[in-house]
């Protein structure tokens, strides 16, 4: 509980002279844009025309975390306020989508389970690590799995007509396997920063 009120202190501390930067502000709309993508899977209409747009406004929510990052480094303008939220942005995007996506989809379901129980086990992880002033840094891994978790879930959005079935459930076994792989990854460089 200690280190939730910690970075609760730091973002909140750190939010009120950095939200308004380009990357903080591209990180708030996907954290935000999780939400809408959630409320248009659950409540919004069905049919194909509501498939295509929500996969266009998943994809344009999805895309700006390709660029927080790269305006971070090139305006100088990382913060500790972005360090934190850029990863829960991210985790509260896939986790929404893919939710509401399971719902009729046994490969996505399988998905969902295993991306939902990553991301709290490396949470607990990374509290324990950054407890100790030992944060593992991010791997490579990780980032091919958020590119295919979101390819998954951009393909169950579009209607059939558009891809075939079995690219999708292909694609579904890679993200699979790179969930796995990565939280592998991070659970064994954990324990290597923790060691040290």
């Amino acid at each position: 509980m200690d280190m939730v009120k910690k970075y609760l202190k730091v973002m909140s501390s750190d939010f009120k002279g950095n939200w308004y930067k380009l990357p903080n502000i591209l990180t708030q709309i996907r954290l935000l844009g999780s939400f809408a993508v959630a409320g248009l899977l659950i409540f919004g209409p069905k049919g194909e025309k509501s498939q295509l747009v929500i996969a266009i406004v998943f994809a344009a929510i999805a895309a700006t975390d390709l660029f927080d990052g790269f305006f971070a480094r090139i305006l100088h303008q990382k913060t500790e306020y972005g360090r934190l939220l850029d990863p829960i942005a991210d985790a509260a995007l896939a986790t929404f989508a893919l939710i509401g996506l399971s719902v009729n989809d046994m490969y996505v379901r399988v998905l969902t389970v295993l991306v939902i129980a990553r991301q709290m086990h490396l949470l607990w992880i990374f509290l324990k690590a950054d407890k100790n002033g030992k944060t593992p840094e991010v791997v490579i891994s990780g980032k091919v799995k958020t590119a295919l978790v979101s390819i998954v879930i951009l393909l169950s959005l579009l209607p059939e007509n558009f891809v075939p079935y079995e690219y999708t459930k292909e694609i579904t076994y890679l993200a699979i396997a790179m969930t796995i792989c990565s939280w592998i990854e991070y659970w064994v460089r954990a324990s290597v920063v923790a060691e040290k």
